[in-house]
């Protein structure tokens, strides 16, 4: 495949782990031609990080960032182009694979591997999703999802999916194997960039949550996402198995509100009856477990879709469940 391939890492506050993802970008076996690193406004020494590290140049004029630099990395076989966008504020993981999207676009590139700071791709992994590709030409495929891993060789269940009802899912394995799927998460799919582009409508009002969601519907309603259980990515955070712990509900809120958000982006009044019934069971299992103040967060959730209050609402150190 001769088409131009451009990463996207979205960063936030991670400066090891997105020197590591970077460092599993730089060595793939099929070497990129652009990687674009989205800053969402880091204040760990990031910046000073990128810097030290030779990936960023100095400040160009462009208005729509705060610091905005094109540097060309030449490597023994081939140079790789490495854009730095540090935004103004931080538009969570949606608001920064937006950014990526718009620019791998206008700049002319004809796919994009999208991904957080936060995962780490084998050095074959884009080859072997390009090799997916080649083998199924004829199938329609915009998009190569390949498998996650943890360090120890644990495979991170829950986000391949296949639709049972509209926008409610199920995963497709209990031993991941090769095939198409309708959901996804962003750490790692290869999207052909016409098709990211055109699915990318609605990303920036999630912040963070069901953004994945949205794009996934979104490309398989015309086209088909395949899952390649032979190219890998090294998940370096475990997601937690209790989405109910102290000090979670400003996540918990994006996580009501977005589906109702997805749901009101994509479908028309038919989702209501399985949406209450959702709701529901939510309600029922924070009672069960005691958790009242989750139906407080639903209610607001509620609310905000009502009002049109959508994007960045909370964050970690701003939510009225402190």
């Amino acid at each position: 495949m001769s088409e131009t391939i451009a990463a996207v890492v979205v960063t936030y506050n991670r400066k090891k782990l997105l020197m590591e993802c970077l460092g599993g970008l730089i060595h793939q076996t099929r070497k990129l031609d652009c990687i674009y690193i989205i800053d969402n406004n880091s204040n760990d020494g990031t910046f000073i990080s990128l810097k030290e590290n030779h990936f960023i140049s100095e400040n160009e004029a462009f208005e729509n960032y705060e610091y905005y630099s094109k540097k060309i990395l030449k490597l023994t076989d081939k140079s790789i182009v490495i854009i730095y966008i540090r935004l103004y504020e931080n538009t969570g993981s949606s608001g920064g694979q937006y950014e990526g999207i718009i620019n791998a676009s206008k700049d002319g590139y004809d796919w994009v591997w999208l991904m957080d700071d936060d995962v780490e791709p084998k050095h074959s992994s884009l080859e072997k999703m390009i090799t997916s590709l080649k083998n199924r030409r004829n199938e329609n495929i915009a998009c190569v999802v390949p498998l996650r891993e943890y360090d120890n060789g644990d495979i991170v269940y829950g986000h391949e999916k296949i639709l049972t009802h509209k926008f409610f899912s199920k995963s497709i394995y209990k031993k991941p194997y090769n095939d198409f799927i309708e959901r996804m998460t962003l750490e790692g799919p290869l999207i052909k960039v016409e098709e990211a582009l055109k699915a990318s409508t609605h990303l920036q009002q999630y912040f963070i949550l069901y953004d994945d969601v949205d794009l996934a519907y979104k490309i398989s309603r015309n086209k088909k996402i395949y899952f390649d259980i032979t190219a890998i990515m090294i998940k370096k955070i475990r997601i937690p198995r209790e989405i109910y712990k102290n000090g979670s509900e400003w996540k918990q809120y994006y996580r009501y509100r977005n589906l109702l958000v997805f749901a009101k982006n994509n479908f028309s009044y038919n989702f209501i009856i399985p949406l209450i019934y959702h709701y529901l069971r939510e309600i029922m299992y924070v009672i069960y477990k005691r958790k009242f103040k989750y139906i407080a967060v639903l209610y607001i959730a509620l609310l905000d879709v009502i009002n049109g209050n959508i994007g960045k609402t909370f964050t970690p150190d701003n939510h009225p469940w402190k």
